[in-house]
């Protein structure tokens, strides 16, 4: 029994040992890739020649990794990206390259170059995949241009690289791939076309189907900067679109066709307005008045909802005027009316004053923001408004400031209310100044009766005990 114990006692030491040493050194090969990221991507780079195939692959992930600083990292990433590909020495291995097809899952360039010897070849080559990852990591238009400049043709060992990274990019990488449609190389062309089809993207409205914004924004710009005349009706349908981005870019873009873009243009303008675009304006004019028809056009509910807010405030009907109003900006936040909504902002504000100071401010700031945008004649009235509530919730939390309510008067000398409160603030300062100066008096007659008892107290005492001397 004694030796079976001893035994489990031998046995959980040994056991405790391993775990301790795997830990440690799982903690070891961690900091190493940190400590990689941090001496800065050179001097990552340059441990990819190390020796060590766990140094190499450490040195990889750390490159890999500083793609997820996102676009600061692109200029960096760029010139050493260049610097690999302009080496006149640049010979990857192509067993490597062959081991990686694009239907074998199992393959991976990365980690067959790390395990292969660091002569300056295979370095090279493990840099440049490292640098291509890092860009995929990033995963902006500007990155995948980057991405794109490693070389695409049959000859090249990093195609399948490419072309699994540009297929883990997916949406993100159509931009980049549509601008190369106008490259001068047709192998270029060529290639771009197909490598879209395989990521489902086989015409302009399959480009756009897209979750991303920005994605979005990209790939209308890249149709406007080859002129894709075959694009031009998709580009066209997102000029009015209800996302003020795309919406922006849409438009960019067909002012950017110019006049490719006229007729399709005025035929859009026909159909939408029943009216034909006079023949002495040239194509941008003519898009900028398509743009305005869709706009009153796409805001015909929001402002009917304004018109209907104004009557219920004429009518007396504030609440149900402040209602459509939020409304209205909530679909509309840059409206060019909103001057309009701004004296029922303030009225409602006011009204809500006396019981809830946290709802007012808040529909003062709004009024604020519609009338600074508008350059409203009722800007000083409001900021002192907030000034005043400021001041009556720094007196809530038992803070007695003037401050607040002078800077009210100033910027609006007819507001009552901080005048109300200031005077009140300065009466009751001179009546506890006045009490407090009572109150010191007549402590200061009392002190000098007790002095005076006290001194007439002892003069009597040494009268009645101290006698002469004889």
């Amino acid at each position: 029994m004694v030796q079976r114990r001893t035994g489990k006692r031998g046995l959980g030491r040994r056991v405790g040992a391993a775990s301790a040493a795997l830990f440690l050194g799982v903690r070891l090969l961690l900091a190493t890739s940190r400590l990689s990221a941090d001496e800065g991507l050179p001097a990552a780079l340059a441990r990819l020649g190390s020796d060590s195939a766990e140094e190499r692959r450490a040195a990889a992930e750390a490159v890999e990794s500083l793609g997820s600083t996102g676009s600061r990292a692109l200029e960096e990433l760029a010139t050493q990206l260049n610097g690999v590909a302009k080496s006149t020495e640049w010979r990857p291995p192509r067993p490597a390259a062959d081991a990686h097809q694009a239907g074998n899952k199992e393959a991976d360039l990365l980690e067959s170059l790390v395990q292969q010897k660091p002569d300056p070849a295979a370095t090279r080559a493990l840099a440049t995949v490292c640098l291509m990852r890092a860009l995929v990591r990033v995963g902006t238009t500007p990155a995948v241009r980057l991405l794109l400049h490693v070389p695409s043709d049959r000859a090249s060992p990093f195609r399948a690289e490419l072309f699994r990274d540009l297929k883990q990019l997916d949406d993100r990488a159509s931009a980049a791939l549509i601008e190369l449609h106008g490259d001068a190389s047709s192998e270029t062309r060529t290639w771009a076309k197909d490598v879209l089809e395989a990521l489902g993207k086989r015409t302009p409205g399959d480009t756009v189907q897209t979750t991303n914004d920005q994605v979005l924004v990209d790939v209308l710009h890249a149709y406007a900067t080859i002129h894709d005349l075959d694009a031009l009706p998709v580009v066209l349908s997102f000029v009015n679109s209800e996302r003020l981005p795309v919406r922006a870019a849409a438009r960019e873009a067909i002012l950017a066709y110019g006049p490719d873009a006229e007729a399709k243009v005025r035929t859009t303008y026909a159909a939408v307005t029943g009216e034909r675009a006079a023949d002495n304006v040239d194509a941008a004019d003519v898009a900028r008045t398509l743009f305005d028809a869709y706009d009153r056009y796409r805001l015909r509910d929001v402002y009917a909802r304004l018109e209907a807010g104004l009557a219920k405030q004429r009518g007396g009907d504030i609440e149900g005027a402040i209602a459509d109003f939020d409304n209205v900006l909530a679909r509309q936040p840059l409206l060019d009316r909103g001057k309009d909504i701004v004296a029922a902002y303030v009225e409602y504000a006011e009204a809500i004053e006396p019981s809830d100071h946290s709802r007012a401010k808040d529909y003062l700031r709004r009024a604020l923001r519609l009338a600074m945008d508008q350059a409203s004649p009722r800007l000083n009235h409001i900021e002192s408004e907030i000034r005043f509530l400021d001041g009556a919730d720094r007196m809530s939390q038992g803070i007695v400031d003037t401050a607040p309510f002078e800077q009210a008067l100033v910027l609006d000398p007819s507001n009552s209310h901080a005048r109300a409160q200031l005077n009140r603030l300065r009466a009751d300062a001179t009546a506890r100044r006045e009490r407090e100066g009572r109150i010191a008096a007549a402590v200061g007659a009392a002190g000098l009766t007790f002095l005076t008892v006290g001194l007439f107290a002892l003069r009597i005492h040494r009268r009645r005990f101290v006698r002469p001397a004889r």
